[in-house]
């Protein structure tokens, strides 16, 4: 995975037992450097976790994730059944926080989760049943709560800080809402959601959120998604002011279309991920859809203020079955969307 900010990518192989933060640099001469960045420029995250266990040889990184701004690292070990919440600084990591799970819960159990919060000592975790979040706080040590977004079961998530967007199997529009937890710290809920007003009967396959600041030049914040149509949509999140109270409203700014990635298949399913690139109000968008052995990715063509009024994407890269026969389980844009990394499930 990427970090948000787009300077450090996390690269974990579990049958090899080897988790590693790599630099990212839009320089080519850096980029063609890749076979000597693969083998001595990088951190190791399991000797920054040993560092972290007082000398501990025996570690299992079982799952990370950047903090919504990319320059903070957490980190699941298996074996101590513990979270580390790292800070990066030029790809050196330092310890911040640790925090074992209560009542010998295991962190292998845990569903799909994100890291949220000020002092990033939020876990929020997003289960597909019920279209339901949980939230586990570092600083308290304890499950602090659980609340349903009301749409069904959860088809597709995306998560960026405190706000969380999703797209259910009864109620099917995509829709986004602001985490809160409860002043004493014991309870969550969801705030200010707004959905967006489209076909009701269509499944959302993926979905993607983007914050303003992250990268540094981005001013744009959007939500992404793709549908069972084989349509994407992107739409522009904006503030309002309703009496005297902030809410979101929602404007469509692009769109794009691949027949190949459309209808539904819950045992293979699409998914998207992204890349800005550009600068402050000049920025562009790039997006990779995949499913199967099959990746396409798309590039921002136009900027909104043509003659529909909405900026397009246009497929520059098509790869078919590229990891000969296994599933691509991971897209990521690498070196600030002038590369693509992918991994798959097979060993090697």
């Amino acid at each position: 995975m990427v970090s948000p900010c787009q300077r450090y990518l996390f690269i974990n192989c579990r049958s090899k037992r080897r988790a590693r933060l790599y630099p990212q640099n839009r320089n080519r001469t850096f980029m063609a450097r890749g076979k000597e960045l693969q083998e001595k420029h990088f951190v190791s995250v399991d000797e920054a976790v040993m560092s972290a266990m007082g000398g501990e040889t025996r570690v299992e990184v079982h799952s990370a994730a950047f903090s919504y701004d990319g320059e903070r690292l957490m980190v699941s070990e298996r074996n101590s059944d513990t979270f580390f919440l790292f800070s990066i600084y030029r790809c050196q990591l330092a310890l911040q926080t640790s925090c074992k799970l209560p009542r010998h819960k295991l962190v292998s159990t845990l569903p799909p989760w994100g890291v949220a919060g000020a002092s990033y000592d939020l876990i929020v975790m997003r289960r597909d049943k019920d279209c339901e979040l949980e939230v586990f706080s570092l600083q308290s040590q304890e499950f602090i709560g659980k609340t349903k977004f009301g749409v069904g079961n959860a088809l597709t998530w995306a998560q960026c800080n405190i706000t969380v967007a999703a797209a259910g199997s009864f109620l099917k529009e995509p829709r986004l809402a602001t985490l809160q937890v409860h002043p004493n710290g014991n309870g969550i809920q969801l705030l200010n959601s707004v959905h967006v007003e489209a076909n009701a009967k269509v499944r959302v396959s993926a979905l993607c959120l983007t914050s303003k600041n992250v990268p540094e030049f981005n001013t744009r914040e959007y939500v992404m998604f793709f549908t069972e149509e084989g349509v994407g949509y992107i739409y522009d999140i904006e503030p309002k002011t309703v009496n005297s109270k902030t809410e979101r409203s929602l404007a469509l700014v692009g769109r794009f279309q691949d027949s190949f990635f459309a209808g539904w298949d819950a045992a293979c399913p699409v998914h998207m991920t992204f890349c800005l690139y550009g600068s402050s109000h000049h920025e562009r968008l790039a997006i990779a859809l995949f499913r199967g052995g099959n990746v396409t990715v798309y590039r921002q063509a136009s900027t909104p203020g043509s003659s529909s009024g909405l900026f397009t994407l246009e497929p520059v890269m098509v790869l078919l079955d590229c990891h000969e026969g296994d599933e691509v389980e991971h897209v990521v844009f690498v070196q600030h969307g002038e590369g693509l990394a992918t991994s798959g499930r097979a060993d090697g």
